[in-house]
C-alpha cells in the first residue's frame, strides 16, 4: 500500500498509510491483527490440543507420552495455522483509537 492514504473515521482527515497518529484528531493508528485475535490464536490451539490428547489417552488407550506428543503437534500446528489465517484476514486492517479527555 505504498503512497496510499487512509481516512480517519473520527475527523475525516487524509493520512498517509503507515502513520502512527492522525494529524487531525491525534487518534492512535494500529495496523494488523487485533490483540484479541492474537490471544485467541495462542490459547485456542493449546486447549484443543489438550482435549484431543486427553481423548486419545482415555478412550483409545494411547500412552501418556503419545498424548503429550499429540498435544504438542496439535498446538504447534494450530499456532502456525492461526498465524497464517490472521495475516491473511487482517493484512489491510487499520484501527483508530482516540483518547478521551478525563
Amino acid at each position: 500500500m505504498d503512497n496510499q492514504e487512509i481516512t480517519c473515521p473520527h475527523c475525516r482527515s487524509d493520512i498517509p498509510y503507515g502513520a502512527n497518529v492522525c494529524r487531525g484528531c491525534r487518534a492512535e493508528i494500529k495496523y494488523g491483527t487485533p490483540k484479541f485475535f492474537i490471544w485467541l490464536g495462542l490459547l485456542l490451539p493449546v486447549v484443543v490440543g489438550y482435549f484431543i490428547a486427553r481423548f486419545l489417552h482415555l478412550t483409545i488407550g494411547a500412552g501418556e507420552t503419545i498424548a503429550w506428543v499429540v498435544w504438542g503437534i496439535v498446538t504447534l500446528a494450530g499456532w502456525y495455522g492461526c498465524i497464517r489465517v490472521c495475516k491473511r484476514l487482517f493484512r489491510n486492517h487499520v484501527s483508530f483509537t482516540r483518547q478521551t479527555n478525563r
